[in-house]
């Protein structure tokens, strides 16, 4: 399979590339952004242009996995985080869609809705919701909670709750088992495993359980 990739240098997005890459069911793999992977392979395509000079590609191109995602902090305001949270996502999808791409596999979060006052949950929520309207023959949303990984930028309160999360795991039982934490390299094996192996059509959700399994 031939997959575009993006959002691939974040915690979970390298997980995925380096499992793309390891994985004889991938031919090749594009990625779109401006910074330069670290790894080196055949497979690779980088590509740091417009988004929309890529549609020619996206014609061989089989799955699409998003993984793009900031915070508010590193945004720095509700624009600048929507248009990586959301419109940046979105219009991948939509040229996905437009040039005939079968199947598309979105790193969400957990808690994820349309109808909510979180503004970050709200989006990840209306952002799902626009994907699969736009009617893939399968798509795959992935809703973590607390990614457990090492990051490249530092995040004090993040790191002191991925030290004391995984203590509460073995307590979060029944519904409450989705909001455990969970590591990004589990998130990114469960990433690439649906979209190299599984080909039921329809809409999945994926939770830490599912993760897992």
């Amino acid at each position: 399979m031939n997959i575009l990739l993006i959002g691939w240098s974040g915690v979970t997005g390298r997980f995925v590339l380096e499992k793309l890459i390891d994985a004889e069911a991938c031919k090749e793999v594009i990625l779109w952004g401006r910074k330069k992977p670290d790894v080196i392979s055949e497979k690779l395509f980088v590509y740091d242009g417009k988004p929309k000079e890529l549609i020619p590609k996206l014609e061989k191109v089989d799955a699409v996995i998003c993984c793009l995602g900031t915070t508010m902090k590193t945004a720095g305001s509700k624009q600048n985080f929507l248009e990586v949270d959301f419109d940046l996502p979105l219009l991948f999808a939509q040229m996905a869609k437009n040039a005939g791409v079968k199947k598309f596999a979105l790193m969400s979060a957990v808690g994820a809705k349309t109808n909510t006052t979180n503004f970050y949950l709200k989006t990840k929520g209306e952002l799902e919701k626009e994907i699969i309207a736009l009617g893939f023959s399968r798509t795959d949303i992935f809703r973590p909670s607390l990614l457990l990984g090492t990051r490249k930028e530092k995040r004090v309160g993040e790191s002191i709750a991925k030290a004391i999360a995984p203590l509460f795991n073995p307590f979060m039982i029944g519904g409450l088992s989705i909001y455990k934490s969970i590591k990004s390299e589990t998130v990114a094996q469960a990433i690439v495993n649906a979209i190299l192996f599984q080909n039921k059509s329809g809409v999945f959700i994926h939770h830490y359980n599912d993760m897992r399994k």
